[in-house]
């Protein structure tokens, strides 16, 4: 089980689950990340007309969304940049 690291200490910890170590290398780089999103396939189908769920999916501010029963709750917004869509 990992652990949180104090503030005076300088090295990652190592995760060890069944025999299986894993430690980041902070010095190694495997690319930058672009953004983060969802694949629209099904639901932008079936949700493709709310604006409430679009805006608390694509934008970072808190929005009133209408749940299924009626009603309303705020939730803050996911910031999703990436969409895809497979037609």
């Amino acid at each position: 089980r990992a652990k949180a690291l104090s503030k005076h200490q300088t090295t990652l910890p190592t995760i060890d689950t069944d025999g299986y170590s894993v430690r980041p290398d902070p010095n190694s780089s495997h690319g930058v990340w672009e953004g983060w999103g969802t694949s629209l396939a099904w639901w932008a189908n079936a949700f493709g007309d709310r604006d409430d769920l679009a805006d608390a999916i694509f934008t970072m501010d808190s929005t009133d969304v209408t749940t299924a029963s009626g009603d309303t709750v705020n939730v803050p917004g996911l910031g999703m940049n990436i969409a895809r869509y497979n037609a």
